[in-house]
């Protein structure tokens, strides 16, 4: 009796761990954009997930034209991108790879889909294929369920809406970290960086280094210097034109330490003198 409930137990597990991607319409976030806004989440269900890879088809009805399709990681969960979300208008979809060194385990915004129709009519979103990545050391492959969402698509017009008078602040830089992987960029340090546009969204990063203006879709740039030794400049732009920037001079560890050394020699010889100056004075005393 008891070794029939043991195989019908493993045979039939309590629990399946499955992280689910979904969507949601938004509201766009200027007065008078008549963009059709869906963010994609993803909820991992409790488990750490730190990379993502997937498929989201975009198909509208007949007769509809859709101009444009503009994907924003901004505000992503994600903070590394060696294959940033771009939209394929021959095939219909939007493939990414994406990451975040440190995972979460809650539900997190991976990206904000943004799309013109011409003429009023119905898109169907739908994750059609792609796996996330536990956190595990070993990156476990985790599956994913989710649902199709219907949209209801007005007739809109493609850069209707100037986001200067609405957006007079800059974007907000939240985070800033120097990589290093041997599975991505050829195992080249990279840096990896996000900011925030709560009005406009994020339309471009620049990167400034030794003297080179390098433009980056997405949050993740490939040190030119290896040697870290560079500083290295990085300029965020919202969609109304506004920006700001942060600067990363490098430091390397030997220079720390030997800093670190100096530091405690100064010490070391401010104690000698003095324990030997209140000698002195002690012997005069006397």
């Amino acid at each position: 009796m008891y070794r029939v409930i043991g195989i019908f137990v493993l045979l039939f597990p309590m629990h399946t761990y499955a992280a689910q991607v979904f969507f949601r319409v938004v509201p766009p976030a200027t007065f008078g954009d008549t963009a059709t806004v869906v963010e994609v989440y993803l909820d991992p269900e409790g488990v750490s997930i730190n990379a993502l890879e997937g498929i989201i088809s975009l198909h509208h009805s007949e007769g509809v034209t859709v101009p444009s399709v503009r994907i924003e990681t901004g505000g992503s969960v994600l903070s590394l991108w060696p294959k940033a979300p771009e939209y394929s208008e021959a095939e219909g979809v939007i493939r990414f790879t994406g990451g975040i060194p440190e995972g979460f385990d809650h539900e997190e915004l991976l990206m904000r889909i943004r799309f013109f129709a011409t003429t009023p009519g119905t898109a169907v979103l739908s994750w059609i294929g792609g796996a996330a990545y536990r956190n595990d050391g070993i990156g476990t492959q985790e599956n994913i369920s989710s649902r199709s969402i219907t949209v209801s698509l007005p007739s809109s017009t493609l850069n209707s809406v100037d986001m200067s008078p609405a957006d007079s602040k800059p974007p907000t830089f939240e985070s800033f970290e120097i990589g290093r992987d041997e599975s991505v960029y050829d195992g080249k340090y990279f840096i990896s960086f996000h900011a925030t546009d709560d009005v406009s969204g994020i339309e471009k990063y620049e990167v400034l280094e030794n003297g080179v203006r390098t433009e980056v879709r997405d949050g993740t740039y490939v040190l030119i210097d290896q040697r870290k030794k560079t500083p290295v400049t990085i300029i965020a732009y919202d969609k109304a034109g506004n920006s700001t920037s942060i600067k990363a001079p490098w430091v390397s560890p030997r220079l720390y330490m030997l800093v670190g050394l100096v530091g405690v020699i100064i010490l070391l010889v401010v104690f000698f003198v003095r324990t030997r100056t209140q000698q002195r004075v002690k012997k005069n005393r006397r």
